[in-house]
């Protein structure tokens, strides 16, 4: 396999954790409230602006991150999310894997590539469709070949964990439920108030988040049907998987299911009506404003500087 044309950097990752327990980590708000010291020695899955939260939790890293985003590039935020990147990124046992756009960032930053950093050459993004269908194509069983991101780092993540054998996937924050935020400085739609990214239309967002699980869970049932998943996130709209009680499972070893807040989960899709397009519009055409707006800013920075 061409090393150029492949993802060399997965050669030595293959059922390395079979038969164990991974962590995925997402980023929604009850990540703050979830203490994450509870799974230190345990390998765990994190990504983007995970950093953000390791003042809190002075003893758990991520066992692997995982970076592959624009938002370093955004003229408003990119300078924030690149300095959590790199803070991330920084902690050498942490394995990371990074892609070319967040390589050429670091380079540009005068950042030092440790070797437990890891550069995905082939990573694609079949884009999901306004509906927030996606691709069926967009979970690879050989992500040697080519993985796919199809707008979510948590879809790299579950294609991460199938290739890595795990035989059960916790998830942590991945609560879902998101509300229209155009990077507002106050963030009430990940763990931290300052994380920002845009939300222009979180009903596409939320279905587009939901049928990644659906389609990975789909995979993971044909293929490798005895790895188990559950959702134990504290407070959570994803109904794909059975939802647990964190302290239970990982204090003790037991399995509480919540129906309870699975019910309550099930029933946020039923009453999911589609966004009012003009209002979404309206949304894209402020966020694209404040864009022209900041990259005209940073332009007139850079000619002082110089």
């Amino acid at each position: 396999m061409d090393p150029k044309n492949s993802n060399q950097c997965f050669k030595n990752f293959e059922n390395i954790h079979k038969g164990q327990t991974i962590y995925i980590i997402g980023n929604g708000p009850s990540l703050s409230e979830t203490d994450l010291n509870l799974i230190k020695d345990e390998p765990s899955i994190a990504m983007n602006r995970i950093s953000l939260l390791y003042s809190k939790f002075k003893t758990w890293r991520p066992k692997y991150y995982i970076f592959c985003s624009s938002n370093i590039l955004n003229p408003i935020w990119g300078k924030d999310w690149g300095d959590s990147v790199m803070e991330s990124l920084a902690y050498k046992e942490t394995i990371s894997f990074i892609d070319e756009r967040c390589k050429e960032y670091l380079i540009k930053n005068d950042f030092k590539i440790n070797k437990n950093i890891h550069i995905m050459n082939q990573l694609t993004e079949r884009k999901p469709n306004k509906l927030g269908e996606i691709n069926k194509e967009s979970f690879s069983t050989n992500i040697m070949k080519s993985i796919d991101k199809s707008g979510s780092s948590i879809n790299v993540a579950l294609q991460l964990a199938y290739f890595m054998g795990a035989s059960k996937i916790i998830f942590l924050g991945t609560d879902l439920g998101w509300v229209a935020n155009i990077g507002k400085k106050k963030d009430n739609n990940h763990f931290d108030k300052s994380y920002r990214a845009n939300i222009s239309n979180p009903i596409k967002a939320n279905l587009q988040m939901r049928n990644v699980h659906i389609l990975s869970k789909k995979i993971f049932k044909k293929n490798k049907p005895n790895v188990a998943f559950y959702n134990a996130s504290k407070f959570t709209k994803l109904d794909t998987y059975p939802i647990i009680n964190f302290e239970s499972f990982v204090m003790n070893g037991e399995i509480i299911e919540d129906d309870d807040k699975l019910q309550e989960a099930k029933k946020y899709w039923v009453n999911l009506k589609e966004g009012n397009k003009y209002l979404i519009k309206f949304r894209n055409f402020i966020y694209k404003y404040k864009e022209k707006i900041f990259r005209l800013k940073n332009k007139i920075k850079l000619l002082f500087i110089n």
